[in-house]
């Protein structure tokens, strides 16, 4: 695994978790300003801004994580070539398949884990690439109800309820993002230390 696209691909997670961050202040911040007021439309201003840049970097950083996971099953099956269950090509078709996108990747991550552990220790998860996916697939899974509150909200209840489903949204993509980071950095790292044990 080089190292030049782990930290590509850690800066890009990281960025989006900074964006992330600052997408849940400006929300938090909205939601203590009375409906209504100028205030209150400079709080929303701030967090449509904010949604946006947060969605641009969603789009780059799923596109450079890819290209990485690319890289990474490679090497692993350069290190197990029995030990993935799918065809290299799901690597990416995996993620685009509405349904199998939510247990099918973790499914093929599993197997490049498992091809990149020490040989006397081979397990197929961890606790930590386990933590991910599931705040992975809530945050994702939360987000589009809460979109889809969002944009049938109507009065300040709605709208302010709407906004509570969006914060719970950014805090679950926060915490997947620093998880994400995690797991990009041990796994590089689970191959580069096999990689040197060949």
């Amino acid at each position: 695994m080089t190292k030049s696209l782990t930290f590509t691909t850690a800066t890009a997670l990281a960025a989006c978790v900074v964006a992330n961050a600052a997408l849940l202040v400006a929300q938090v911040r909205q939601y203590g300003t009375e409906y209504g007021t100028e205030a209150a439309n400079r709080a929303s201003m701030w967090t449509g801004n904010l949604t946006g840049i947060r969605s641009g970097l969603l789009v780059l950083t799923a596109w450079v994580f890819l290209l990485w996971l690319r890289r990474a099953r490679t090497v692993a099956e350069a290190l197990s070539p029995e030990g993935h269950r799918h065809r290299f090509g799901w690597v990416v078709g995996a993620w685009l398949i509405p349904v199998v996108q939510y247990f099918l990747p973790k499914r093929i991550i599993n197997d490049v884990w498992a091809a990149s552990c020490p040989a006397d220790r081979v397990r197929r998860t961890s606790v930590l690439l386990t933590s991910w996916w599931l705040f992975l697939v809530v945050a994702v899974t939360y987000t589009g109800w809460g979109w889809n509150h969002s944009r049938n909200a109507r009065g300040a209840a709605e709208t302010r309820a709407a906004l509570q489903d969006a914060m719970i949204g950014a805090g679950l993509y926060l915490v997947t993002g620093v998880l994400a980071v995690a797991v990009v950095l041990e796994l590089s790292r689970m191959q580069r230390d096999r990689l040197a044990e060949l």
